[in-house]
């Protein structure tokens, strides 16, 4: 089944976990000006259709607030069947490697039947995170479709939540965007990071984009990436 999780971290916060999808895609948005047809339907990406050893790369480029020029990959590697303390899972990996303070391995752990997402390890931090609310994208979209997307609670006491919403892009293209909002328990930091992927009605995404709003203890960072498939 499908589950899109988000990919990046930030040089103050934890790095949150995050399955990149491949289907097909690369180059470009190609689309023209004319907005898409609102009663078009879309297939959504699916990541989980990727066999075992699969590993999808996007090149990213941007810029946060604090003036540094970001460059480098974001990407998923699905491992496969595993075995942890004696349950079965299916394991896929979030690797983020850019080239100012941000990036590591944020390790995905799914129902191998459901493909459901179950736990997540967060090596960078250290941290564990487990899936307090079920939900996931379905197959297919129309434009203004939206929902939920599962709820983390992470074992350092911040919360994650998540929806989704497929928005009217132009030519014949939509963007399916995500938006997840992580807040600690004593409201003293909270962000908000959106992901934007531009995809054909088939599912190939064509451009995949990240906004992140962070804020701790009154300070505010900014991040913003762009980038294709390689």
């Amino acid at each position: 089944m499908q589950q899109l999780q988000k990919v990046l971290g930030t040089i103050f916060l934890v790095a949150v976990a995050g399955f990149m999808t491949a289907c097909g895609g690369g180059g470009g948005s190609t689309g023209g000006g004319t907005p898409t047809p609102t009663g078009a339907a879309y297939i959504l990406p699916d990541l989980y259709a990727k066999p075992a050893g699969t590993t999808v790369t996007f090149n990213m480029r941007g810029k946060d607030s604090l003036g540094n020029v970001l460059t480098g990959t974001i990407g998923i590697v699905s491992i496969g069947p595993v075995t942890v303390s004696g349950i079965n899972y299916w394991q896929a990996d979030s690797v983020t490697s850019l080239n100012v303070g941000n990036g590591g391995t944020v390790s995905n752990y799914l129902d191998p039947t459901t493909r459901e997402l179950v736990y997540l390890y967060d090596s960078p931090a250290g941290i564990t995170g487990n899936v307090t609310l079920t939900a996931k994208l379905p197959k297919t979209a129309s434009i203004g479709d939206s929902g939920v997307l599962p709820t983390i609670s992470w074992n350092n006491n911040n919360t994650e939540t998540s929806s989704w919403e497929l928005q009217a892009a132009t030519g014949s293209e939509a963007n399916l965007v995500i938006t997840y909002v992580t807040k600690d328990i004593m409201g003293t930091q909270s962000t908000t990071q959106t992901d934007t992927y531009t995809i054909d009605a088939s599912g190939a995404i064509k451009l995949y984009s990240i906004h992140v709003d962070s804020k701790i203890l009154g300070f505010v960072y900014t991040l913003d990436l762009s980038g294709t498939q390689v």
